[in-house]
């Protein structure tokens, strides 16, 4: 037995080939160097290059609409015989380093700096839109069905932990005053050494899936695709299948719940506290935020080994439990703050952080059951465009969540604690949509 074997066997890790693992430890380092610059970014362009808030807020949301395309074209691209996983993914990384560049150049080049930032946040959100579709594919294709909720774990540990050090060491960074654009040179590294082990490790998978791929799954036919994966027949078939039309509704409300904690949440700490005269401190407020983070790098796994044999739906309803305990939580919390004046301090840092604890379990239970639901759902020729339109999910609930989110918190003012209620009762919709989805016949065995 090797020492790697030994060391798989003695931390419990999944038996996974080398090329999941390539994956994983490429992600965690390319998300150590978004960690650098998550925080460090708006505080760059805002304070010292005096870029406006508006500005700053709209170059981001170009990059999320840059990230819409990048979707499209990966989940296209990635099934086709010509194209596959691997280039998506090198062209990722490659796209990605040139979004820091940019990034890195903007104080460089006296009154271009607002230009500078547009087209970094316009690349990094397409490259990082490349990524999505082509790395679950390409998972996905390296593992039988009963590996997959593990296998979606990793990739989020992977994600979680890289991130939560990301923002650790980029913190450190900022205390001991070393120039700005170093942090964007230090992430557009990071995209380079994912790319260099792509390159060496990972192969492509395109037509190497499993026999008799069709789209049997997905209408209930027999016929195999006669067009190339990816071409307009695939995303037909994609976007008829009913049980994937049920999912996509659900998984938009799941990811606007997750948009919540990191928009919302820290606005109704910030903002809504002080006018119950109580408050958090900001450091208080970022510890939690790290706790959160590592809390779900730490569960991540066993979560997911617990629900091994339990299915994706109930790993999911488990999910929307959790998520609706939490927002209920918080509810509870501020109606607390607002009306109950005995309410201290304390109270309110003990009522944030269970709810905290509590949603990084919802958020735990919620990343590889998604993931894992629609990769079983899909013909072995069309997992990329499947994981595409899942993926699209992401982008819808982020925008609707935060805006919806922050203009409640505007109309509510001294009444917010409103608003996690209203998300809790959203639960019942995600609940009837789950249920809807064990009575499809194309539903996966799951």
């Amino acid at each position: 037995m090797t020492l790697a074997s030994k060391l798989q066997k003695l931390l419990r890790l999944p038996d996974f080939s080398l090329p999941i693992w390539i994956l994983t430890v490429g992600r965690l380092l390319s998300q150590i160097g978004t960690g650098f610059t998550l925080f460090s970014a708006p505080i760059f362009f805002s304070g010292e290059l005096g870029l406006s808030s508006s500005l700053i807020g709209f170059g981001l949301g170009m990059g999320s609409l840059a990230g819409v395309l990048g979707r499209l074209i990966s989940g296209t691209l990635s099934d086709r015989p010509n194209w596959g996983r691997r280039p998506m993914l090198l062209w990722s990384a490659a796209i990605a380093t040139l979004a820091d560049l940019a990034f890195a150049c903007s104080p460089l080049v006296p009154g271009k700096s607002w230009q500078l930032f547009m087209v970094g946040n316009l690349l990094m959100g397409f490259g990082i839109g490349l990524y999505w579709p082509a790395m679950e594919a390409a998972l996905v294709d390296r593992t039988t069905p009963d590996q997959r909720n593990e296998a979606f774990a990793l990739s989020r540990l992977g994600d979680n932990l890289g991130l939560g050090i990301g923002v650790l060491l980029g913190g450190a960074l900022m205390v001991s005053k070393i120039p700005y654009p170093w942090l964007f040179v230090a992430d557009g590294i990071s995209f380079v050494v994912f790319g260099a082990l792509v390159f060496g490790y990972v192969t492509e998978t395109v037509g190497q899936t499993s026999a008799g791929s069709s789209v049997e799954k997905a209408t209930g036919a027999a016929e195999p695709l006669t067009k190339g994966a990816g071409a307009p027949s695939g995303w037909k078939v994609a976007l008829g299948d009913r049980t994937l039309q049920k999912f996509v509704l659900v998984n938009i409300l799941f990811t606007a719940y997750l948009s919540q904690i990191h928009s919302t949440l820290p606005l109704f700490l910030s903002k809504f506290l002080p006018k119950a005269n109580l408050s958090l401190s900001p450091g208080f407020i970022g510890s939690l935020f790290t706790l959160y983070v590592f809390l779900t790098a730490m569960t991540q796994m066993p979560v997911a080994r617990f629900f091994r044999n339990r299915g994706h739906r109930v790993m999911l309803q488990a999910s929307n439990v959790s998520w609706v305990t939490g927002f209920l939580v918080l509810a509870t919390m501020g109606f607390a703050a607002s009306q109950m004046p005995m309410v201290s301090a304390g109270m309110i840092q003990g009522w944030t952080l269970v709810s905290l604890i509590v949603l990084s379990l919802a958020t735990v239970t919620y990343l590889p059951a998604a993931s894992a639901f629609v990769a079983e759902l899909a013909p072995d020729a069309l997992r990329g465009t499947y994981l595409s339109i899942n993926s699209q999910c992401w982008a819808i609930g982020y925008f609707l969540g935060p805006t919806i989110g922050g203009w409640a918190l505007d109309q509510l003012q001294r009444q917010a604690y409103w608003l996690w209620a209203g998300v809790a009762l959203c639960g019942l919709f995600v609940d009837v949509g789950l249920r809807s989805l064990s009575q499809s016949p194309a539903q996966s065995s799951s």
